[in-house]
């Protein structure tokens, strides 16, 4: 019942597919988002995409930022209209980069619960840990790669 919307650089692929089938929309553009979400979260780490977050949450709504920028990423912003626009329109902005072991534990459960289909799809490619450099490129079709530390990958 939640209106789910994805944003991600990438076009092709598996990721569109694997957002639609939650019952989400996939965006490769900005533009083609609205502003006014209850709750953004914010996982890429790309300090542009921070502020396009933080300026498309909601009054009243939530920004989480999980990614963490690399240093020496410049982005423009008018700090004061930010935040004014946070205050007046009484947003909270929220950050978070560890958890407990009983968010790993609840995670466990969900993943136990979720579409294993789904979940199997995720996965797009696997290597040999012999292979482990292969891991950093990063083609459009690729969601998430396995080392595997048996030599049979």
């Amino acid at each position: 019942g939640i209106d789910v919307h994805v944003l991600d650089k990438v076009r092709t692929g598996p990721k569109p597919d694997l957002v639609k089938r939650l019952g989400g929309r996939y965006h490769h553009d900005t533009d083609a988002l609205a502003v006014g979400y209850d709750l953004t979260l914010e996982c890429s780490g790309t300090g542009a995409l921070m502020v396009e977050a933080l300026c498309r949450t909601a009054a009243t709504g939530t920004a989480c930022l999980v990614g963490i920028p690399s240093a020496g990423q410049p982005a423009e912003v008018d700090l004061g209209g930010l935040n004014r626009q946070l205050v007046l329109t009484n947003q909270l902005v929220i950050a978070t980069m560890t958890a407990n072991r009983r968010h790993f534990e609840e995670a466990i459960q969900s993943l136990t619960r979720a579409d294993h289909d789904w979940l199997a799809a995720m996965i797009t490619r696997r290597l040999a840990l012999a292979d482990w450099q292969d891991a950093f490129d990063s083609p459009e079709e690729q969601v998430k790669t396995v080392i595997s530390l048996s030599e049979a990958g």
